[in-house]
């Protein structure tokens, strides 16, 4: 309920629309379920989804040119949030090559994955919001990359206000990571010692986007308190550093 919560209201705070909120939702109900794992245990065939995921993730992050550091950072970041084991990561790793090195159709990649979301419509979204990440690591979606996503969610059945939506919020998320990266201590953001236990640490995060104002969707506020895309990058990049899901 708290994922669906907090989602709700950042979709508003970074998108002013209802747009922003429906996608908020989406994705904050996915977080209350584990992500991504409820997909991965269902009992569609084994790499399903697993194998065009990483493919079409390899195939955003080559589309404008070398394969960036930023990006591949974005892509761990994915297998970390899908808790794969070290067997299932190889395999990512592995698909993710096959895409970036251009050895896999992108259309066929689309077509597996539409076809493996059939009526779910939250799915989507989430697929698009995880490359969006990877696409946008570099501060920027190349026009390649975005075109790509673009015929992607159009393939998938997502509207195109959806999917500014979704670029919008993940441009905002991409600067906020660069200003708590640039501040040097996300656990200063969350206001919790380095050593924090993860339940620690989560409270705070909870905590402070409860009490971030839906209109602080760029910067601070004047008394200091930091916005909720701070708040939330913060939060991801601690749980990046400790290898928490």
């Amino acid at each position: 309920m708290l994922g669906k919560f907090a989602g709700a209201l950042i979709g508003l705070a970074l998108t002013r629309h209802w747009v922003g909120v429906v996608i908020g939702l989406a994705i904050g109900h996915a977080w209350d379920a584990g992500w991504l794992q409820r997909w991965w245990s269902n009992k569609r065939p084994p790499g399903a989804m697993f194998v065009p995921l990483f493919e079409l993730a390899g195939l955003v992050a080559r589309a404008d040119g070398p394969v960036t550091e930023a990006k591949v950072a974005a892509v761990e970041g994915l297998i970390a949030r899908m808790a794969l084991d070290p067997r299932k990561r190889t395999q990512a790793v592995i698909h993710f090559d096959r895409g970036r090195h251009g050895e896999a159709p992108a259309d066929a990649a689309i077509a597996a994955l539409r076809a493996f979301a059939t009526s779910d419509k939250a799915l989507p979204l989430i697929w698009l919001d995880q490359l969006a990440t990877i696409a946008l690591a570099d501060e920027g979606a190349a026009p390649s990359a975005q075109t790509l996503l673009l015929r992607a969610a159009q393939a998938w059945g997502i509207e195109p206000a959806q999917c500014a939506a979704v670029f919008e919020r993940r441009r905002r998320g991409e600067a906020a990571q660069a200003r708590v990266r640039a501040a040097g201590d996300p656990y200063a953001v969350l206001g919790i010692a380095q050593g924090a236990s993860e339940d620690q640490a989560r409270e705070a995060w909870r905590r402070r986007i409860a009490r971030a104002h839906p209109d602080r969707s760029g910067a601070a506020s004047a008394d200091g308190a930091p916005a909720a895309a701070e708040i939330n990058a913060a939060w991801d990049a601690i749980r990046q550093q400790r290898g928490w899901t």
